[in-house]
């Protein structure tokens, strides 16, 4: 009799869980939206900065870019952070 009351118990509290967190998370990502990136669109509108090169040019061989990754000395690896 406690075992089917403990196994009921649990399955409630786990969907308890689960429509609390899918309400938190949907908080707090509305929030997130609202607060981040929503105004960070507006000010790339606003400033006409483009994030991604998304025109094409014909002219262009090829949309590699250099990194300019050269060896460094070994002293310039040490405590990095």
């Amino acid at each position: 009799m406690t075992h089917c009351f403990f196994i009921g118990f649990k399955n409630g509290m786990n969907a308890f869980g689960q429509h609390v967190g899918r309400v938190v998370n949907t908080t707090l990502l509305f929030f997130v939206y609202i607060l981040a990136v929503g105004p960070t669109f507006f000010i790339a509108k606003l400033t006409q900065k483009h994030f991604l090169k998304l025109s094409l040019d014909k002219d262009t061989e090829t949309y590699w870019e250099n990194l300019n990754l050269s060896k460094k000395s070994i002293e310039k690896y040490y405590k990095q952070f």
